[in-house]
């Protein structure tokens, strides 16, 4: 095996937030599931799974805590794995990114999102990886938190769904190619 690698779709677990803007990084780990060839992973603090990609081990994560501790899931898989932050990928949604845009950050700040802030925190650096789904801003910037737990329309859904397999493809061009070669291509 070349690297492992662990990917994490941020989300809330409960069902009543599946469709919500904020659990975009859910629908991408479970577009993923449906596509890869996988073997599922007992865990207790995730829905786990790994694939093989071009010889590189990828866990594939969706944490069984509200994003806002996502971070606590992410430090206790990526030890359990002994996988270094430069191989953690977080599938996150991003208020500042229009809906469908996609955009891969090798670091940097939490940008005011908690999960984010809780990875960081959990790790002790802000030097893992980012990507970022775009999900748009509400008219009044103070309803951000109902815009976030809000489910998309119709109409945003089907953008929503393309920057979907647009992540996923994304993915696997990082683990192919590697970072710089997933920016000029996606960013």
């Amino acid at each position: 095996m070349n690297s492992k690698w662990l990917i994490v779709g941020l989300g809330n677990p409960e069902p009543k937030y599946e469709k919500n803007r904020h659990n975009i990084g859910f629908w991408v780990m479970d577009f993923s599931f449906n596509k890869l060839e996988k073997e599922t992973v007992k865990n207790k603090y995730s829905g786990l799974f790994k694939s093989v990609i071009n010889d590189n081990e990828v866990y594939f994560s969706k944490p069984f805590f509200y994003i806002n501790e996502s971070g606590i899931a992410v430090k206790k898989i990526s030890t359990e794995l002994s996988i270094e932050p430069s191989k953690i990928i977080i599938v996150v949604d991003d208020m500042n990114l229009n809906l469908g845009e996609i955009r891969i950050r090798t670091k940097g700040g939490h940008g005011g999102h908690n999960g984010l802030r809780s990875i960081e925190y959990e790790l002790g650096t802000n030097e893992y990886n980012r990507l970022r789904i775009g999900i748009g801003k509400p008219g009044n910037k103070n309803d951000h938190i109902d815009y976030v737990l809000g489910d998309f329309s119709k109409n945003e859904e089907s953008i929503a769904l393309k920057s979907i397999e647009n992540a996923y493809l994304c993915i696997l061009e990082i683990i192919n190619n590697g970072f710089v070669k997933a920016m000029e291509k996606f960013n």
